[in-house]
């Protein structure tokens, strides 16, 4: 705004009206491409529009390999919390998750082990307590204590936009009550910072 500012620009108008080359040197492809737009010419088609992901992954290495159950049940636990986050700020939900915890494969005279459990939801979901609840049941069929894990994560598959998707038959996994918590706990770690609550 400075720059269009200093050079006469102070509207659409007037950047509608600005020399392409000068746009160009001054905005480069992408600020030429937006004049052409203002000027009714199409110039960025549907197609250059990130599609919606279809897939969320929240993954960590460790600096020191974790032996300790709790431990990596916690990162576990965060990364589910952190995975959700993504998807309320997306407006999306996801039907399904998969937990992944594996060893370093270059460790010298330690055993390799690297496993995958994947959780479908009965109802896409995206509150916390819902993905952390999965992630964590899934966390607990795959973990095998004496290794010393180097990595782990949480991917979040079949994603789709809220309030689509299928119901549940027994109504929704997550109550009104639960959906709440979900934002204040949102609201202050946007505030605090991430994984304060």
């Amino acid at each position: 705004a400075k720059m269009l500012s200093s050079h006469g620009i102070k509207n659409a108008r007037d950047l509608h009206d600005a020399p392409d080359r000068w746009v160009r040197a001054r905005m480069g492809v992408t600020g030429l491409r937006t004049v052409l737009e203002l000027r009714g010419q199409a110039c960025i088609g549907l197609a250059a529009q990130p599609p919606a992901h279809k897939t969320r992954v929240v993954s960590r290495s460790f600096r020191d390999p974790i032996l300790s159950r709790d431990v990596l049940g916690e990162a576990v636990a965060s990364f589910a919390a952190s995975a959700g986050e993504k998807l309320r700020a997306a407006k999306q939900v996801a039907g399904g998750l998969s937990i992944f915890i594996k060893t370093s494969r270059f460790a010298e005279g330690a055993n390799h082990y690297a496993d995958t459990a994947t959780i479908l939801l009965p109802e896409a979901a995206n509150d916390t307590a819902t993905l952390i609840g999965a992630a964590l049941r899934g966390f607990g069929n795959i973990f095998h204590p004496g290794y010393r894990y180097k990595r782990a994560g949480v991917m979040l598959f079949d994603l789709g936009p809220e309030g689509g998707g299928m119901k549940s038959l027994f109504g929704s996994a997550a109550s009104p009550r639960a959906a709440a918590l979900t934002v204040a706990c949102d609201r202050l770690n946007q505030r605090l910072g991430r994984g304060a609550i």
